[in-house]
């Protein structure tokens, strides 16, 4: 922003003179705006933030970002380990990939190997995002959709479904049916998953692309957690419908009724070190319609997630 212009920083968004008001995402939480008790507001001048070095509207996001979730964290307004915190948005993409540490980080992957080895070691029940849990979820439908559907020698593909933590949680019935479980996720993660499958015996299969599944027919196929974060998402989309699942069952991810919106997930305290990664909020209609010849026979509200996050079972129909 040009020097020249005065900003009013305020808790719900920061004004340029010349009128445009901006509302940052980060200072939002759970998909919600909060909305304080008092009018804070700050007179400064952009002038006057260039003496202490260049600093862009983004950069005053992130401080305040910094101070307000710490104030609402000595509140007990804002969860210690709320990782849904976002900062945006974003142009583009690799801008976004380059305001962040990336999904790839050994972080990411230690802590979901962390919570997988607790879960098949007994200390755990049930593992989500690296999160470990005494007992399954009392509610969860996409585990009761998958439940309903599967049958004898089903062949399921779960895209981008880490270390398999969604078999593990579902053993009780999937190896009743002898199904042919595949986890299509990145190279890291599949050679982790492979490890801890064959020291396991677990039945699943780790895969870098779908490419390399061979079976012909594709029963169920599941995304949960997993459009957002996709650069090509419908590139990749379009690799997976081609091999026509019978089949979708999609699962927290983040939909709204305007224009798709890429920021950076800052997961702020869910990491022991700091990882963001970028993401997306996609158009709920704009998602939708690359689901050709599939109607969605079924739809809900995350079970874990902000309210903003849906869930649908698709159906093929032609």
């Amino acid at each position: 922003q040009s020097a020249a212009l005065p900003l009013k920083i305020g808790f719900l968004g920061i004004e340029q003179s010349g009128g445009a008001l901006y509302k940052p995402q980060v200072l939002s939480f759970c998909g919600r705006w909060l909305m304080l008790p008092f009018n804070g507001i700050l007179e400064i001048s952009a002038q006057d933030l260039g003496k202490r070095g260049v600093m862009t509207i983004r950069n005053i996001q992130s401080f305040f970002k910094r101070v307000l979730s710490k104030i609402l964290r000595g509140m007990k307004i804002l969860p210690s380990q709320n990782h849904l915190e976002y900062s945006g948005p974003f142009e583009t993409w690799s801008i976004a990939v380059n305001s962040s540490v990336g999904y790839e980080s050994k972080v990411v992957l230690e802590k979901v190997t962390r919570g997988i080895l607790d879960v098949l070691s007994g200390k755990a029940k049930y593992e989500r995002d690296g999160s470990t849990f005494s007992a399954l979820p009392k509610s969860d439908t996409a585990r009761e959709i998958l439940r309903e559907l599967v049958d004898e020698n089903f062949v399921i593909i779960d895209f981008g479904g880490g270390l398999g933590g969604n078999y593990i949680a579902n053993r009780e019935f999937l190896d009743k049916a002898n199904v042919f479980y595949y986890v299509v996720e990145q190279v890291n993660f599949v050679k982790t998953g492979q490890e801890i499958a064959l020291k396991f015996k677990l039945p699943i299969n780790f895969k870098v692309h779908i490419e390399e599944v061979d079976n012909k027919k594709i029963d169920i196929l599941i995304l949960s957690s997993v459009l957002q974060y996709l650069d090509d998402w419908q590139g990749i989309l379009d690799s997976l419908l081609f091999r026509q699942p019978r089949y979708i069952i999609i699962d927290r991810t983040p939909l709204s009724d305007g224009p798709t919106q890429i920021f950076v997930q800052e997961n702020e305290g869910y990491y022991e070190t700091k990882v963001s990664y970028p993401a997306r909020i996609l158009n709920r209609t704009e998602m939708l319609r690359e689901f050709r010849n599939y109607e969605v026979v079924r739809e809900w509200k995350s079970d874990f997630d902000p309210e903003n996050h849906f869930g649908f079972l698709l159906v093929k129909v032609a």
